[in-house]
């Protein structure tokens, strides 16, 4: 067995595939870009729809750097959530191009998810949110136990 002839086999078992189908699913499937600051609950969203951890979680702020896209289907209906890197101002060189990365994924959205944590987020930064016209923003809060009320440990 030396290989010979392999990359014709490949080929031609290629060509057989239907074309475009990867194109055509791209085009018509909704994306949802999740946006927020650091540590507001992206990730654990994301891995909540898809039931595994598959983005990772941590408690340090700027533990997502990239997009992380997951194709998720819905009762029969297809759409992609993208897991962004929390949207604040560093000098952080790699945060800031995982930043720059968001922007771009909302840019690229049919809707924009925008988690907050209620007892971190000001009323300003709520009005002061812009995102292209005409794209539906969808406002969630991402947790809700006051720290008042959660228990001592």
């Amino acid at each position: 067995m030396t290989g010979s002839g392999t990359g014709e086999l490949l080929d031609a078992i290629v060509e057989t595939f239907p074309k475009n189908v990867e194109e055509e699913i791209e085009e018509n499937v909704p994306r949802f870009a999740i946006i927020g600051r650091p540590n507001v609950g992206k990730s654990s969203f994301i891995n909540a729809l898809i039931g595994v951890e598959r983005n990772m979680v941590t408690d340090i702020a700027g533990t997502t750097r990239d997009t992380i896209e997951e194709d998720i289907n819905l009762r029969g209906v297809h759409f992609r959530f993208i897991d962004t890197a929390g949207i604040r101002e560093t000098i952080d060189v790699i945060e800031r191009s995982g930043v720059q990365r968001a922007y771009e994924k909302i840019g690229q959205s049919a809707v924009v998810l925008y988690l907050f944590d209620v007892f971190e987020t000001s009323v300003n930064e709520l009005k002061d949110l812009t995102i292209r016209p005409l794209v539906p923003l969808l406002i969630a809060i991402s947790c809700c136990v006051s720290p008042i009320s959660a228990p001592a440990a």
